[in-house]
């Protein structure tokens, strides 16, 4: 249950302070005290999307599509409305969103302020670079449509600005044609070692849309970075879509997470063993392809009370093995045990935004159940071998980079502070002394 105020991974509690409702693109900036930050769908995991200080602006209540262009693949809307909302409306025109994350229940103006990627990055880039324009409303009631084209520079800053550039009001997005009918076909060949998992995800990347890697995080030694593969593509086959499935949940936060060493290694060796080494290719729902936890209402739960922290960096293609080897032997080493680890390719095409995460490299992410200070120093250690490497952080994921990691790892910073809203602020922006 999404809990207004609480980042994802839970590690903070619901909001406090005041609560205003965006209802229309169209309303006037809310009178109050601020520092102001907008509220999404609260599907960031760390405390991007948190203002303990300040007052939230609830943006779901801004929700409409208000333009469709279904012969050029345009669509404009509000900021509130859910990825998965628009997938619903496109699909039976033909159309697919170009790039969506791992869920689909962010909403648009969470998925441009954190310029988000998917599983296709080689392919498709990030989410800013389909945004043909955007509007922002900031605090002192200027309100400005920006885009590539038109005052690039604003929207720079506010793609991947993490909310503390304005209040995003509306968007228009370029679309995708969709070959199929929303099906696609989908391969999963098993790896022995890290070494082999790079090579089939190099393969698959030259060759399939979406791509990633699941890492056996209990795998030691010579069979360190084994996992499965998988890629998939749209199926042309025009089909009908599949009856509405009831998402399973989890009822009730456990007082202790199940996620532990033990559980761990049983659920990954047979998660592993129980795949054949070329599944061969099948159909699959996009959600089920793209989004599977989306099936799993309330997963963070999963972690108990103390909530769970993800570690997601980037790191060059220059000696990318080496330096990937030395983050899954650290995490190991440290006994924290990640839950899950995935591994990502990006293309060669940088993010949108002045700190847009996505650039040329490789991508990790390791979830961890949080389990106090020890937990937070390992992932800067993690971060520490990122950023030695010439890599990045993801903000949307962290909770605990330094104001040092936060610079060595946006070195653009500079410049996007002249762009900040001084009316708005964020849990993150004060951690890292961004604002």
């Amino acid at each position: 249950m999404m809990v207004l105020g609480q980042p994802w991974g839970r590690l903070q509690g619901p909001h406090v302070g005041p609560i205003v409702t965006s209802r229309s693109r169209h309303d006037p900036f809310p009178s109050g005290d601020g520092p102001w930050l907008a509220w999404g769908n609260g599907r960031s995991y760390g405390d991007v999307c948190c203002n303990s200080t300040g007052t939230l602006i609830e943006s779901r209540g801004a929700s409409r599509i208000f333009a469709f262009d279904a012969a050029r693949g345009r669509i404009a809307c509000e900021s509130g409305v859910l990825l998965a909302d628009l997938q619903r409306l496109l699909i039976p025109h033909g159309w697919f969103l170009p790039v969506v994350p791992g869920t689909e229940l962010v909403t648009v103006g969470g998925a441009i302020a954190n310029d988000v990627h998917g599983k296709n990055h080689h392919r498709q880039g990030s989410f800013g670079d389909h945004v043909r324009w955007l509007e922002v409303l900031q605090s002192d009631g200027t309100r400005t449509r920006c885009g590539p084209a038109q005052f690039p520079g604003r929207f720079a800053a506010v793609v991947g600005g993490l909310g503390l550039t304005g209040l995003i009001t509306a968007a228009e997005i370029a679309l995708k044609p969709l070959p199929g009918s929303g099906w696609l076909q989908q391969r999963t060949r098993r790896t022995r070692d890290l070494a082999e998992t790079l090579a089939v995800l190099g393969e698959v990347d030259r060759a399939q849309e979406h791509t990633a890697a699941w890492l056996d995080c209990q795998a030691q030694g010579r069979r360190l970075g084994r996992g499965l593969v998988l890629a998939a593509e749209h199926d042309v086959t025009p089909l009908p879509r599949p009856g509405r499935r009831r998402r399973r949940g989890v009822p009730f936060t456990p007082p202790v997470s199940p996620m532990r060493p033990w559980t761990l290694m049983v659920y990954n060796g047979l998660y592993y063993h129980l795949r054949r080494g070329d599944s061969g290719w099948q159909r699959r729902w996009y959600r089920s392809a793209l989004h599977p936890l989306d099936h799993v209402r309330d997963w963070n739960r999963l972690y108990g009370r103390s909530g769970f922290v993800q570690c997601q960096v980037v790191v060059p293609e220059a000696d990318h093995a080496a330096v990937l080897r030395e983050l899954l032997r650290l995490a190991a080493q440290r006994g924290e045990h990640p839950s899950l680890v995935v591994l990502k390719r990006f293309g060669d095409r940088p993010g949108t935004g002045l700190l847009s995460f996505p650039r040329s490299g490789y991508t990790l992410a390791l979830d961890f159940t949080w389990r106090g200070p020890r937990t937070g120093a390992l992932v800067r250690e993690l971060y520490d071998v990122a950023l030695a490497a010439g890599g990045s952080i993801y903000p949307a994921k962290d909770a605990v980079m330094t104001p040092v990691q936060f610079r060595r790892a946006f070195p653009q910073y500079q410049a996007f502070r002249s762009w900040l809203d001084p009316g708005f602020g964020s849990d993150f922006a004060r951690r890292v002394r961004l604002a």
